[in-house]
Order: C-alpha cells, then structure tokens, then sequence
C-alpha cells in the first residue's frame, strides 16, 4: 500500500467491490496468513487453499468490518480456522502419532531433508499438539496477537487463552531445550524467531490478482446453510464409519439378536430415566 492510502481507505474501497484494493489486502497479508495456516495444517498445500478460502470469506465480510486496525488479526484468525476445517479428522495427539525408533513422532519435517535443522525441531515440537493450540501458536508467534486479541477472534476469554499458552510454552520449552531459568519474554522472543522461521516454508509466490479474482468470485457464491454444512458434516461421519459398517456387514444372526438386545435395554434405561425427572 501506498503511503498515502490508509488501511481505512483501502479497506473501504475493497470493500464496495474494488479489486485493486482487495487485490493490495491480499499482497499485504497473504503471506502471514499463510503462515498461520501452514503452522496449523503442517502442509504447505492445505494452507495455500485454506488462505484462499479465507480471502473467499473475507471478500464476503469486508464490508461489516467495523475497526480497520482489527483486519489483520480478524483475516489471520479466519485462515487459522480454514486450515483447522481443512485438516479436520486428523489426530494430531502424541499418543496416535507414528513413532520413530528414537521414540519421537515421525513428522514431515523429520522426513524432508531439504528442511533446516531448527524447522525440523520445531515441527518436531509442534506434533503433539491439537489443531486449536496450533492455531493459538499461530496466532500468537506468527501473527503476534495478545491473549485477549486471540480470545476475540476464537471466542474465548483472554485469561483462558492465556492459560493455554502458559501450558504450550510449557510444553515447547521443553521439547525445544530451553533454558528454564530465561524470563518467559525472552523465550517467547526466541519461539517467535523459531516458529516464524519454520512458517516460512509455506511462502511460495502467488499471482496477487489472479487470487483476488477467485476470491471474488467465490465470494459471489452463496455460503452452505446450516441444512447444506449437516448434511456435508454427516458425509464426512459416515465415511469415518465405514469400517464400523464394515464389520456390521460380518455379524451372524446371533450377534444380530445381541446387538438388538442391547438396543432395547439401553432405550428402556434412557425412558425409564426420562420418565422418573423432574415432574416425571
């Protein structure tokens, strides 16, 4: 952006359809948001199209957008919350994690050779945790939101949001041999450096115009109702099922008759229930 066009101005004149000025958002914040997404997904292709699903739902709340000075933190945020839908089903706990024969998860940076050490490390330190306290992480080392920022954007009281980087920092220090006797702002210096550094990978060069013309026109397409976004959501559990059913396909008339049993036992355990509540 030019020095005399404020965010104000710029956000106002994308806002009422601009392109231009939509197109100059996207090169200011594109790569962070990619960032933020990347330390989210740990996939440098899920994060670019998390950010450019972002700069879809952007393009559509542009114009509600009450305090400029909130648009970089709201547009991070909204990428952190593409990249966590984007990766939604995997499971990211340490207990599930495929490990190496050092005893540590085996992750994509410990396979890319091509990463540098600390990437690695890091990448490495991250694995255990779940896609919202990754998203925290990249919300708070990428994009340097305070607590009560991030509790903004994900709906949650800043104290709360505190308490979890209080314990992520636990965590990471000692997964990244940190110096326990360092100030926790130090440190947090030194996570910022590491993480951003790892954020990097995600950067890859775009056509600034050509995404805020898919942005647009993806704008332009209503988004799924609430009966849509179920049934997309029922697809998804029922695919998640499949071994279940699977089985159930396996069972012999025996196990049928089980199975039926159990049914009606617990359906007359959960009525019996109701009817001995309140006024029952």
């Amino acid at each position: 952006m030019t020095a005399d066009q404020t965010l104000r101005d710029v956000l106002t004149q994308a806002a009422e359809g601009d392109a231009a000025a939509f197109a100059r958002i996207i090169e200011r914040y594109h790569d962070d948001m990619a960032r933020v997404a990347f330390v989210v997904s740990d996939d440098v292709e899920v994060a670019q199209v998390a950010v450019r699903s972002a700069w879809a739902t952007a393009r559509r709340g542009l114009g509600s957008m009450g305090n400029p000075e909130r648009l970089p933190a709201w547009l991070m945020a909204i990428a952190a919350k593409q990249a966590k839908d984007a990766t939604r089903g995997r499971d990211r706990r340490k207990d599930d994690a495929v490990v190496g024969e050092s005893g540590a998860p085996v992750t994509r940076a410990s396979l890319a050779p091509a990463y540098r050490t600390e990437q690695r490390e890091v990448e490495t330190a991250l694995a255990p945790l779940d896609a919202h306290d990754r998203m925290i992480v990249g919300l708070r080392y990428v994009a340097g939101l305070g607590p009560d920022d991030i509790g903004v954007e994900l709906g949650m009281p800043g104290s709360a949001v505190q308490a979890r980087i209080a314990r992520i920092l636990a965590q990471l220090l000692k997964d990244l041999h940190g110096e326990p006797t360092e100030t926790i702002d130090h440190y947090e210096r030194a996570l910022t450096q590491l993480v951003r550094s790892y954020a990097d990978l995600a950067v890859v060069p775009i056509d600034v115009a050509a995404v805020a013309e898919a942005a647009i026109e993806a704008a332009a397409v209503p988004e799924p109702g609430l009966a849509e976004q179920l049934r997309a959501d029922l697809g998804v559990v029922w695919e998640q099922l499949g071994p279940v059913r699977e089985r159930l396909r396996h069972l012999n008339p025996l196990d049928w008759l089980l199975l039926a049993g159990v049914v009606v036992i617990v359906a007359a355990v959960v009525f019996a229930g109701g009817r001995s509540g309140p006024g029952g």
